[in-house]
């Protein structure tokens, strides 16, 4: 018997295998960790690409009802539809927004004043948060800014928005601001 022959672990195949599997579906970022390698930052970036895919694969579904199955149907049972009478498909979000991203461009863009004081504006922002608006809804601007939190913040005061300022410990380009850390 020939045993000189090349030695294959089957564990190693197997997730070889079932990464190449997860990645085509551009699910990748299910098994980071699996195999005790991983950071924050590539699954953020692969959640990011699998969102992607989903938004692709998505339109696709709908171009095919929209396009041929609808369309189709409408024909077959005799129904002559207008473009506007015709059925649309719409699909809901696909990706939660990153809750401190925004945050933090809200921070950054408020205490440099570039956010208008508008109620709408604000409720579409708080909306982002998953934060309930409908409360606030009946309220005049006016009212809704008397519930408002004073502005204690001191962003932006030395001349630019976080990590740019003239009085940060360090200067401008301090490693100390963690937004600025490698």
């Amino acid at each position: 018997m020939n045993t000189s022959g090349k030695q294959y672990k089957t564990s190693e195949l197997i997730n070889e295998r079932k990464k190449a599997i997860l990645d085509t579906l551009g699910a990748g970022f299910l098994n980071l960790g699996n195999d005790g390698v991983g950071s924050y930052a590539l699954s953020t970036g692969k959640q990011s690409l699998h969102a992607f895919y989903m938004e692709r694969h998505l339109m696709f579904i709908k171009s095919v009802f929209e396009n041929d199955l609808i369309p189709q149907l409408a024909e077959i049972n005799g129904l002559a539809l207008s473009e506007d009478d015709m059925p649309t498909l719409t699909f809901g979000e696909i990706d939660e927004p990153d809750l401190d991203v925004l945050s933090k461009v809200g921070q950054r863009l408020g205490s440099a004043g570039l956010i208008p004081k508008e109620k709408t504006l604000l409720l579409e922002f708080w909306k982002q948060f998953g934060l309930d608006t409908s409360a606030l809804k009946d309220m005049s601007q006016e009212e809704l800014f008397e519930l408002l939190t004073p502005e204690t913040s001191r962003a932006g005061e030395s001349g630019g928005s976080s990590g740019t300022g003239g009085t940060q410990s360090g200067g401008a380009s301090s490693s100390l601001n963690s937004d600025n850390a490698a």
